[in-house]
């Protein structure tokens, strides 16, 4: 069969939200009927398998795209396993090449975000069922007949907001917080500790978490990283090289 649908997708790629506006539109050229083969988390194992499933009660899931709309996008999510390509050659060892035809393929198009830093990022914007979703069969979730339980479930691919200058900062400050009150220290040394870790806490703040996938390895930076003074750093390091612990990082 051959089908042409929609699905929504999220409001922004890998940011958890869906969309009620933008949606993608695929064609599902498959089989009538799919046979999934789920293991006890709910996930996919085996698509079609030419083997008896162990406890098919729990673990085989016909999926019917034909008779069933929202088993659609379903099936299609393993689309590329029904649209089978093939591959000519032309010549013989070294001088052979393979022209592959046929099968499923996607083509991307992209829409240009340019970062604060001025780099550009290229965003999907035909995203793939599966560049959006994990598809799990939810033991739990109701499958709209009444009590009885256990349908699929679209699960959104989120990528989770990081900064490295956070990250580092955070981690300089552990590791020099434990000093700021260390007996083997002078006043002095306490006092600079302490100023490094409200600096630390400040410059950390000043760089929150962002869509760090859109930088290509250069995260903005807000501000400059704060140093230790270097008597207190002298000081510090004696009594961790006492206490047998790594030496602090020259960034410190």
């Amino acid at each position: 069969m051959k089908t042409t649908f929609t699905y929504p997708l999220p409001t922004e790629n890998y940011v958890i939200g869906i969309s009620t506006t933008r949606v993608g539109t695929y064609t599902y050229d498959g089989p009538d009927q799919v046979v999934y083969q789920i293991n006890d988390s709910g996930n996919i194992v085996d698509v079609d398998p030419d083997y008896e499933i162990f406890d098919p009660a729990n673990h085989r899931k016909v999926v019917d795209p034909k008779n069933n709309a929202n088993h659609l996008p379903v099936a299609f999510y393993f689309q590329d396993r029904f649209t089978v390509g093939t591959v000519t050659q032309t010549g013989y060892g070294d001088a052979a090449t393979f022209n592959y035809t046929g099968g499923f393929v996607h083509n991307y198009t992209f829409e240009d975000q340019t970062q604060s830093n001025g780099e550009v990022y290229k965003a999907k914007v035909n995203l793939r069922l599966s560049d959006a979703y994990d598809l799990i069969w939810d033991f739990d979730k109701s499958n709209g007949v009444g009590i009885a339980s256990g349908n699929w479930s679209f699960v959104q691919k989120v990528r989770e907001k990081t900064n490295i200058h956070q990250q580092r900062a955070k981690q300089y400050r552990n590791l020099v917080g434990i000093f700021t009150d260390h007996s083997s220290l002078n006043s002095s040394t306490h006092t600079a500790v302490n100023n490094y870790v409200t600096e630390l806490n400040t410059f950390a703040a000043n760089n929150p978490n962002i869509q760090e996938w859109k930088f290509n390895g250069n995260s903005p930076k807000i501000g400059t990283m704060p140093t230790l003074d270097a008597d207190a750093k002298r000081e510090v390091q004696t009594v961790i090289n006492a206490l047998g612990l790594p030496l602090l990082p020259e960034e410190i």
